[in-house]
């Protein structure tokens, strides 16, 4: 009988479970979807066939972002100046500072 010698096996524990799919092709897929159908998470799943938890990692990753839609246009300074200047002009001084009181008649109280 000869001499026994142990065998090196490598762990095999890495190899278990789902496997993950392919990142990219799932960037490519969304970005087919749309500009207008990617208002939320639901629609983009909807749109493109990706699992809910997929799009969720997919932004846990870095792969997609949120966005924020402009709902106004930002303001210039000088239309800034134009607001404050508008507000001042509808402002009445009054003795008090706590109560400002308004064009209109209604008081505001601090």
């Amino acid at each position: 009988m000869g001499e026994r010698v142990a065998a090196v096996v490598k762990s095999r524990k890495h190899a278990r479970g789902r496997k993950k799919k392919d990142r990219g092709e799932l960037c490519k897929r969304l970005a087919e979807v749309a500009v207008n159908d990617r208002e939320n998470q639901r629609a983009v799943q909807e749109g493109s066939g990706v699992s809910s938890y997929l799009v969720q990692q997919l932004i846990k990753e870095g792969f997609l972002r949120h966005a924020l839609r402009q709902t106004r246009p930002l303001l210039t300074p000088s239309h800034r100046l134009r607001r404050l200047r508008f507000c001042m002009d509808h402002v009445i001084p009054q003795q008090q500072l706590s109560t400002r009181a308004f064009a209109q008649g209604k008081a505001d109280t601090c």
